[in-house]
């Protein structure tokens, strides 16, 4: 039994990823996030939709180059809530950003 607020349907779609793979930085990842057509790009994570977010230059910008580096947020990392869309287009999107990345 559960106290929380969230149903187990609703635990099942609720999922976040961070991935820190994109070694040309933050110019790859605005390519990897600009090919992108389900995903949205979004500052808060955690809707019914995916949402795709550059913690670097959002969440933990006022950290500093070097607060970031300690806290392991590379240029090159992103985090997805991955929301309740099909996992196949989810997938298909993701491939194409990447795609376009490299």
């Amino acid at each position: 039994t559960s106290s929380s607020s969230f149903s187990s349907s609703t635990l099942d779609f609720l999922f976040f990823f961070t991935v820190g793979i994109l070694d040309g930085g933050k110019k790859e990842v605005f390519k990897m996030l600009n090919n992108l057509e389900i995903i949205d790009i979004s500052n808060n994570l955690g809707d019914t939709k995916s949402l795709i977010t550059h913690p670097a230059t959002t969440t933990h910008y006022s950290l500093g180059q070097e607060g970031r580096k300690e806290a392991g947020i590379s240029d090159g990392m992103i985090r997805l809530s991955v929301g309740i869309e099909h996992i196949d287009d989810i997938l298909a999107d993701l491939d194409k950003g990447f795609a376009a990345a490299v």
